[in-house]
């Protein structure tokens, strides 16, 4: 759980932290497979670190709605952007805008934007909360507990608990 004191200050730390720590190590795919994450280079460090991840948790990409291996270049209501997530099979995905901005090359942490029905004329476009680093965090914990074989949850949390 020390992941968790590195959310705030060093996000990539707490994802690589809880990764390395959640997930059980597998046999890496061979060097010739791993080429896709370099296709597109300058990627943001987070996205950068998910991908090195990845190669040595191959679970990451195996998520119901996953980060992408190739991430792939589109152009949406907010201009061009990089793909590097998708939601139920295309339905919604998540994006960078892409190429960074010539001011911030390799901008650190860039804003993340949802894009719900992308393939439509007029799809609607909604920045995220977070940045890149910890929107990684967020989703790859959201997908850890929807892959995990156990559940428990709650439909009467007394509301002195929420607060805590």
């Amino acid at each position: 759980m020390d992941w968790v004191d590195h959310v705030e200050t060093d996000p990539i730390r707490a994802l690589e932290s809880f990764v390395l720590g959640w997930f059980p190590a597998e046999e890496t795919e061979r060097a010739e497979d791993r080429s896709a994450a370099s296709e597109v280079s300058n990627l943001p460090e987070a996205l950068a670190a998910f991908h090195r991840l990845a190669r040595l948790r191959p679970a990451l990409h195996r998520f119901h709605d996953p980060v992408l291996k190739q991430p792939r270049r589109a152009s949406g209501p907010l201009g061009d952007r990089l793909v590097f997530a998708m939601w139920n099979g295309a339905g919604m995905d998540w994006s960078i805008p892409w190429p960074p901005e010539k001011e911030k090359p390799g901008e650190a942490d860039p804003r993340v934007w949802l894009t719900e029905d992308p393939g439509a004329a007029d799809p609607e476009t909604i920045l995220e909360e977070e940045p890149l680093s910890r929107f990684l965090v967020q989703f790859t914990l959201y997908e850890a507990m929807n892959a995990a074989p156990y559940h428990a949850w709650t439909y009467c949390m007394p509301t002195a608990r929420l607060d805590a």
